[in-house]
């Protein structure tokens, strides 16, 4: 898989867990995929910050992208 393919397919993931920040007043965009499968993303709106912040990268932006991205090996706000 390219590294454009790669890209595709994050941005298609982060459209599919968008929504659940939007209904909270958040968002979320992709910043960068490093060679070693780090992918780089900026919440936005009241994600950036809210309390939960860790759990919800944690158990829910991070899982549900490994699973739809499965190259990714790590996530990170930046």
């Amino acid at each position: 898989m390219t590294q454009e393919e790669k890209i595709r397919c994050i941005e298609e993931a982060l459209a599919q867990v968008r929504p659940f920040l939007e209904k909270d007043g958040g968002d979320i965009s992709f910043k960068e995929l490093t060679p070693e499968g780090v992918l780089r993303i900026s919440l936005h709106g009241s994600c950036r910050e809210c309390h939960l912040k860790e759990t919800t990268m944690a158990l829910g932006l991070e899982e549900a992208l490994r699973r739809m991205a499965p190259f990714v090996k790590r996530v990170e706000e930046v």
